[in-house]
């Protein structure tokens, strides 16, 4: 079942297009249903997989990495984005042989949490106060696909 969601924006005009291989940035002005003009930006981001590796039922996790954005490190599950060509158990498992030097023969099984996927979007409408609003979005911007593998 969908949750309600508010009557539809519309898009003005879309002011700005940054794409790479892992994200794409995109600002937007909107009109919502009540006729408030927003500045509104996005964040596409490749498909992904977050990998949660049990052993002996234990989660492992990789060491802890350093997140230039925050500056610190943060222990994060392994992850990692989808190849093109590339399916989710496939870069599941090469997720875990990066980030946590497990073999493919070691993985005893592999089961999606979720095979559909969730959806996550990244947007922020920036408005005069400069507040920063995160929004859940129908459209599927970023898909984050959980396994389940018990190691060897």
């Amino acid at each position: 079942m969908q949750p309600d969601f508010e009557p539809t924006w519309q898009i003005r005009d879309r002011f700005l297009v940054l794409h790479s291989r892992w994200i794409t940035l995109i600002g937007e002005h909107l009109q919502t249903p009540q006729g408030q003009e927003l500045e509104y930006w996005r964040v596409e981001k490749a498909d992904s997989v977050i990998v949660l590796p049990i052993q002996q039922h234990r989660i492992l996790l990789p060491r802890p990495s350093y997140r230039p954005g925050i500056q610190q490190a943060t222990l994060d599950f392994p992850g990692g984005r989808i190849a093109d060509g590339q399916t989710p158990a496939d870069a599941a498992i090469a997720t875990l042989q990066r980030e946590l030097a497990i073999d493919a023969s070691d993985v005893g099984h592999v089961s999606p949490l979720n095979p559909q996927g969730w959806s996550v979007n990244s947007s922020f409408p920036i408005k005069t106060s400069m507040a920063l609003w995160f929004k859940f979005e129908k459209t599927l911007w970023y898909s984050l696909i959980c396994w389940q593998i018990p190691i060897r």
